[in-house]
């Protein structure tokens, strides 16, 4: 199966199938490209799609620079979008996948009211060296009838400066099953198992989420990572936060719902369910993708 390339340079909308210039990153420097990608489901459904994309030799070699989601705008909604790498060739698609592709690397994760993520100067987000494959997870919903929309993610790479490599990695806390008419909250925590440097920190709960906090307690004292106090779906913002965490180093999430529903919510991946998740891009990058960080037996 042949999937598309992610294509370096040159006209990007030529890439994307359009016709030459009608993308508005025409005549990009390049050290950009761009991911397209239409998802779609039926009218009222909801569902995760995946998409395949070849990755070349210059991505691996670089690295991300910048990572901008650029959604569109119609019947088909983007609920969340994440961004993986995988070693094996991955179906153009779209491919259902309610779970995370098999051995994929995580690499970024965007919802509604993220911002464009730019690696500070001389970082650059790590591809892995034995890639093959970027997937797209793009999780969508309809909610009228219309042609569905095309959606883009574009990815600049890191120029010859960028000597430090980042990775994405984060923790899901634990969800209790959601009450009608009542507050809820979870609380979660691990011990870091190795030092890292924390570069930017990401919030995640869906309809229902009423709060966020997320920090880290040291032997020299305690300082936040991220404060949601008054938690707005459509405003998932990754915040920068350039601070350091050592092994030992206590990391403390927790999360705020009010159920305003007439049924039990539960956790789970779907706009309906809910989630306290965080997000964290950190040096050097984790193995796998896995958080170092410990939980009390």
């Amino acid at each position: 199966m042949v999937l598309p390339a992610v294509c370096l340079g040159g006209v990007l909308a030529a890439c994307d199938g359009e016709p030459g210039g009608n993308h508005p990153d025409a005549g990009a420097p390049a050290s950009a490209s761009t991911l397209t990608f239409v998802p779609d489901v039926p009218l009222g459904g909801e569902a995760y799609l995946c998409f395949g994309f070849e990755v070349g030799a210059a991505v691996r070699a670089a690295g991300l620079a910048a990572i901008a989601w650029e959604p569109g705008a119609g019947a088909v909604t983007l609920h969340h979008g994440k961004l993986y790498a995988v070693t094996t060739a991955y179906p153009s698609g779209p491919v259902p996948c309610d779970q995370q592709p098999t051995g994929a690397i995580p690499l970024h994760a965007w919802a509604p009211g993220s911002e464009p993520l730019r690696l500070p100067a001389g970082v650059a987000l790590a591809v892995p060296d034995d890639a093959v494959s970027l997937v797209v997870e793009a999780h969508v919903y309809r909610f009228a009838e219309g042609p569905p929309v095309t959606d883009r993610v574009g990815l600049t790479l890191a120029g010859a400066e960028a000597s430090l490599r980042a990775g994405w990695s984060g923790r899901n806390a634990p969800v209790p099953p959601l009450r009608p008419g009542h507050l809820e909250t979870s609380m979660y925590s691990c011990t870091f198992t190795a030092g890292m440097h924390v570069y930017f920190a990401w919030p995640h709960e869906h309809l229902l989420g009423r709060s966020f906090h997320a920090g880290i307690t040291a032997p020299a004292g305690a300082f936040t990572l991220v404060d949601v106090p008054t938690w707005n779906f459509n405003q998932q913002v990754a915040v920068a936060v350039d601070a350091d965490v050592a092994a030992g180093d206590l990391l403390d999430v927790t999360c705020s719902w009010m159920n305003s529903t007439d049924r039990y919510v539960l956790p789970g991946p779907r706009t309906t369910d809910e989630m306290c998740g965080l997000g964290l891009i950190v040096s050097p990058p984790p193995p796998g993708g896995a958080l170092p960080c410990q939980t009390a037996p």
